[in-house]
């Protein structure tokens, strides 16, 4: 019953519930959650004062509630500073270790709870199935990595976390960053770069077939023939063939047509580049 979808453990589900629920995230985040209607959902970032994306969430209303999938290791981090912020708002977070995040869903297999559509064409459901009945195994995973990062949907975790703006990472494309829904923390600063055109850097996706490991935040180089310039590992996913797929933030003010990066003293070839989405 369960050979095409799957459970991920690499995301899990946060409920915000409460009379005040939905304004308080529409000013905490960089998406307009006020106008979601049941059945609707939406990408957003949540950001530090200076504008950096502390974590991705996809967010779907439902019943009084506000259902939000989010990376499993940014999860506890990012329910303990929206608690900071609640102050007097009727707003209740809880970490639902109970629900399941399913993809590939197909249907009549499961009765879930959320389907989140998001505008990437990926989707995303929430369930109680139990883990061990939808478990992915780890080539499955990485597969639905690759589509998530060919889309533009990079989830950040511990080390990615409060590093990069939204446009940096190409949010906007996916329908995390809104600049006609108001205020949110760091607002100030992501709109001063996009209307004073001063970003510099951006998301782009390298193709490579040799099998080497790479670390969130490793530094490497681009090689466009004589330019070079500087990147840095976002996220990254193996395909069944050991075919990797790299999303990395690069710094150059003009587009680059990679054909080498440079990882420390290696230099491996880039089979091709896109941009994200």
């Amino acid at each position: 019953m369960y050979s095409q979808m799957y459970s991920l453990s690499t995301l899990s589900v946060l409920e915000f519930s409460g009379h005040d629920a939905s304004q308080f995230l529409h000013d905490q985040l960089s998406a307009d959650i006020v106008g979601l209607a049941p059945g609707q959902s939406t990408f957003a970032c949540y950001c530090n004062p200076a504008g950096r994306v502390l974590g991705l969430l996809s967010l779907s209303p439902l019943e009084g509630s506000i259902f939000a999938i989010c990376s499993s290791g940014l999860a506890g981090s990012l329910l303990e500073l929206f608690s900071k912020y609640i102050i007097r708002a009727d707003v209740r977070i809880t970490l639902r270790d109970d629900l399941t995040v399913v993809v590939n869903i197909q249907t009549g297999e499961i009765d879930p709870l959320v389907i989140m559509k998001t505008a990437t064409g990926l989707d995303y459901a929430i369930t109680s199935a139990t883990t061990e009945a939808v478990q992915a195994d780890s080539q499955q995973a990485q597969d639905w990595k690759m589509k998530e990062l060919g889309k533009g949907i990079a989830w950040l975790d511990e080390a990615s976390s409060a590093k990069f703006l939204p446009q940096m990472l190409g949010y906007e494309q996916i329908g995390a960053l809104s600049f006609t829904k108001g205020c949110f923390p760091g607002q100030e600063i992501i709109a001063r770069t996009r209307y004073l055109g001063k970003l510099k850097r951006r998301p782009l996706l390298l193709h490579i077939d040799e099998n080497i490991s790479f670390e969130v935040n490793e530094k490497i180089t681009l090689i466009e023939n004589d330019e070079t310039c500087s990147a840095i590992v976002v996220d990254r996913a193996k395909g069944v063939a050991q075919d990797q797929l790299l999303f990395v933030v690069v710094r150059a003010a003009e587009e680059i047509k990679p054909n080498l990066l440079r990882a420390g003293d290696r230099e491996i070839k880039v089979s091709h580049f896109s941009a994200t989405i």
